[in-house]
C-alpha cells in the first residue's frame, strides 16, 4: 500500500475480510451449502466466550430458529421433491406389477388441482367453452375417473405453494358464470383463491352431467387421493377373488 493511493490499490480476494453477513451459506463435507442463522452463530460465540461450554457442545445443533429441513431463515417454506419419493418406490414395485394391468376397466383417480393447469385456455373463450375442454379431455383419456379438486375450507401446507406458482400474477375478483368470457390470462385467474373455487364448482357440476365423479376434499387433495386410490384397489382385489 505504500506509495499507492487508495484509488489505484485493491486487496486479493485471500486479504479481504469476510464478514458473518457474506458467510450466510457454508459448505458440507458433502458439498451441499448449508443456510444458517447468523444470529444464532453469533451468540454461540458469546456464550462460548463468557463460559467454558466446549464448542462441539455448543454447536451441536441446529442454528436455525426453525426446522432447516422445512423452512428456510426467511420462514419459507422449502419447495418438496416429489419426483424422489415415486423414483424409489418404483424400483420396490416388482417387474410383473406394470405388465399385468389390464387394458381394460381401470379406475382412474386425477388430481383436480393439476387438471386444471394441464390444458391451455383460448382467449376471450368463456367459462363454459373452458369446463367443455377439461369434460372431452377426461372422457376421452381416462373414461372412468374420478376427479379430486383441492378445498378451501381450512389452512393447509399448500397455502404456501401457491403465492410462490402465481408470483405477483393475481387477478381481480369477478364473479364466474358460464355465459362470461375470460379476460385475463389463466395464471391471474387461477392465482385468485375465490374464482378458482368458483370455477371448480361450475366445472365440477359440468363433469357430474356428463357421468364423470367428482369429490372435494375437506384441504389438500393429495392425501384424499391416496386414500381413495387405496380404497379402489383393494375392492378390485376383492373382486378378483371372488
Amino acid at each position: 500500500m505504500i506509495g499507492k493511493s487508495v484509488a489505484e490499490y485493491k486487496f486479493s480476494q485471500k486479504n479481504q475480510v469476510k464478514t458473518l453477513a457474506s458467510a450466510i451459506y457454508v459448505k458440507a463435507p458433502t458439498g451441499e451449502r448449508i443456510e444458517m442463522d447468523l444470529g444464532h452463530l453469533y451468540q454461540r460465540l458469546l456464550l462460548m466466550g463468557f463460559g467454558e461450554i466446549p464448542l462441539p457442545d455448543l454447536l451441536r445443533y441446529e442454528m436455525c430458529c426453525l426446522p432447516a429441513s422445512l423452512f428456510d431463515t426467511n420462514m419459507r417454506m422449502r419447495t418438496g421433491d416429489k419426483a424422489e419419493p415415486i423414483h424409489y418406490i418404483l424400483k420396490l414395485a416388482p417387474l410383473c406389477v406394470v405388465p399385468s394391468l389390464p387394458a381394460t376397466g381401470l379406475q382412474y383417480v386425477i388430481d383436480g388441482g393439476e387438471l386444471l393447469h394441464k390444458f391451455a385456455w383460448p382467449k376471450h373463450i368463456t367459462y363454459a367453452e373452458i369446463c367443455e375442454i377439461y369434460v372431452q379431455r377426461v372422457k376421452v383419456s381416462y373414461g372412468q375417473a374420478l376427479v379430486i379438486f383441492d378445498g378451501c375450507h381450512r389452512p393447509s401446507t399448500k397455502d404456501e405453494a401457491h403465492p410462490r406458482r402465481t408470483g405477483s400474477e393475481v387477478g381481480a375478483c369477478l364473479s364466474v358464470s358460464g355465459e362470461m368470457r375470460l379476460i385475463m390470462t389463466k395464471k391471474s385467474f387461477l392465482g385468485n383463491r375465490a374464482k378458482r373455487q368458483a370455477l371448480i364448482h361450475l366445472l365440477a357440476g359440468e363433469m357430474n352431467k356428463e357421468g364423470i365423479a367428482v369429490k372435494h376434499a375437506d384441504g389438500d387433495a393429495d392425501y384424499t387421493i391416496c386414500k381413495v386410490t387405496c380404497s379402489s384397489s383393494r375392492k378390485s382385489q376383492l373382486l378378483c377373488h371372488c
